[in-house]
């Protein structure tokens, strides 16, 4: 049993991609069919504290003072039995999360969410892990909490398998991200009424536009790392907004659309 008395906290920030993740090659490991590029926001995070060995058979959790439960709490759940597998425990747990992100409303707080609990989770439970094994223990509960390990700029690889997918920091040798920032503007911070997963799912199932859109994608990561490294904003910029126009078309084209804005 592990020390009830020693819990853990990780903070982390949600993230936004500048060249988009949409789409899953393998949805149980949440192994994506793009590699993706994103920019981690210092304003919208996660505080999450994890305490094993609790009373009780069953695991509780609260985000923001309310207890979660359905969909949300078995996604919690999934990823606390992943770190009581990995540091060989049964310990039931109490989770507890202080969002800054509205919750499910298109700002990434299930990256924000997950990556916080993967911190957490494994350190409460005496894991230590590598940047690169907390991406990918992140990815199982978020595929773009695997981005939100990281500050600044970081690429998700999409991988084949569980080893290969992960995330890791973009070096950036003329502190263009220190230029980057994005202004977030709330005009509806309710839940989105088709959730990420489901959008996704129905994109990759029925758009008859998304084969070529994923076609183009290489090209569009490729151009925006060079722009990077380079420093050169405009082009990144430019190379960006093409990528999301791609993206909004192929939710467009499904069967039945998919709008969020």
């Amino acid at each position: 049993m592990t020390d009830a008395s020693n819990p853990a906290t990780a903070t982390a920030h949600a993230n936004i991609a500048l060249i988009k993740y949409w789409g899953k090659a393998d949805d149980e490991l949440i192994i994506p069919v793009t590699s993706s590029l994103s920019l981690t926001l210092d304003a919208l995070y996660t505080t999450t504290t994890v305490r094993f060995g609790i009373d009780g058979d069953a695991d509780e959790a609260t985000l923001d003072g309310e207890v979660v439960t359905g969909k949300a709490y078995n996604r919690i759940v999934d990823l606390l039995d992943l770190v009581r597998e990995r540091a060989g425990i049964t310990d039931r747990a109490e989770v507890v999360s202080v969002n800054t992100v509205p919750t499910a409303a298109g700002l990434a707080s299930s990256a924000s969410g997950f990556a916080a609990l993967a911190g957490a989770a494994a350190a409460a439970a005496g894991l230590e892990l590598s940047d690169r094994e907390l991406s990918r223990l992140a990815r199982r509960g978020s595929g773009s909490a695997s981005r939100s390990i990281f500050g600044g700029l970081a690429v998700w690889h999409a991988g084949t398998d569980d080893d290969s997918s992960y995330a890791e920091p973009v070096a950036d040798p003329t502190g263009l991200s220190g230029d980057l920032a994005m202004v977030v503007l709330v005009l509806d911070a309710g839940e989105k009424s088709v959730s990420s997963r489901e959008g996704m799912r129905r994109t990759v199932q029925t758009s008859p536009d998304y084969r070529s859109w994923v076609e183009e994608h290489a090209g569009h990561l490729a151009s925006a790392m060079e722009a990077v490294r380079q420093g050169d904003l405009e082009r990144l910029g430019a190379v960006a907004e093409e990528n999301a126009a791609g993206m909004q078309g192929t939710m467009a084209s499904a069967v039945p659309p998919v709008e969020y804005v």
